[in-house]
């Protein structure tokens, strides 16, 4: 309680910046699955400074605080929030799949993976939407500061890698990580049409369209355009190997869907929700 204490008013009077020694990372890659020689199936857990991570709460507390009053995060949002989380998410998807059905309607649902999305926020465009919002003085200085000249060494077993330094993304195992990240990917729903429903759990994205078979999907289509092209202009890269399509209705046309003029790789059909949809449906 003292630390808080302290942590807090140091940070009130701004009489302290942030050590170095609070912005190293230790990394431990932890293998997934497949190729053992094949860095991408390691999952990498990092973990932080823990005085660094009780600022951070303090510093977390007056983010929500200015984001819940000023209703700033989409609703669309499903992930790292009160009163959000997969169920909701799922009960929101549901309704309206089910609804399509039994109106004999068809859903093309879309399913966008964003490449390593959370190391790759380039920290000055992150700024840049942090301004935007209102954040402003002293509370973006210090997020500036703890965002900047970070560092990180990897360990495997006891052994430590030379530090090396980390040029871009959010800060992953610490507190302020996960809501910086969905403060830089809030406006990608903007750029969605209001006739597609959207559902984003952080960076996993589902945009879908209900549609009648004599209607044709070219909202869909316009709404991928789009999401391409906001995640080029904020330098984040959609995998379009991990990117894929679901069809649900027993007369659904399957139609095909392109990210920059390249066909998704991945289809899947349903008749319904109760036919073997499968758990990426519901992230």
């Amino acid at each position: 309680m003292l630390l808080l204490i302290s942590l807090s008013e140091a940070f009130r009077q701004q009489s302290v910046g942030i050590p170095q020694s609070w912005k190293v990372s230790y990394i431990t890659p932890v293998f997934k699955k497949g190729d053992k020689n094949n860095a991408e199936n390691y999952r990498p857990i990092s973990i932080t400074s823990t005085i660094c991570r009780v600022l951070e709460r303090i510093i977390l507390n007056s983010l929500l605080i200015h984001l819940e009053e000023n209703n700033i995060i989409s609703e669309s949002q499903f992930g790292f929030l009160k009163k959000r989380s997969t169920t909701t998410q799922l009960i929101f998807t549901f309704s309206h799949w089910y609804r399509a059905v039994l109106e004999s309607k068809n859903v093309d649902c879309a399913y966008i993976d964003l490449k390593h999305a959370f190391d790759s926020v380039p920290i000055r465009f992150l700024l840049y939407k942090l301004f935007n919002i209102g954040i402003r003085g002293k509370l973006l200085n210090w997020i500036s500061a703890f965002l900047t000249n970070r560092t990180a060494k990897v360990k495997i077993n006891n052994t430590f890698s030379t530090s090396f330094q980390i040029h871009s993304g959010v800060p992953q195992g610490s507190i302020l990580g996960p809501i910086l990240f969905l403060i830089y990917i809030n406006d990608i729903t903007c750029v969605i049409p209001d006739n597609i429903n959207k559902c984003l759990f952080a960076d996993d994205l589902k945009i879908f369209q209900v549609f009648k078979n004599t209607e044709n999907t070219n909202s869909l289509q316009n709404a991928l355009n789009n999401v391409y092209q906001w995640s080029s202009d904020w330098a984040l890269e959609i995998s379009i190997q991990k990117t894929s399509i679901l069809h649900i209705g027993s007369k659904n046309p399957k139609y095909t869907y392109t990210l920059k003029e390249k066909k998704f790789a991945n289809y899947i059909h349903s008749k319904g929700p109760r036919n073997n949809i499968s758990q990426r449906s519901f992230f």
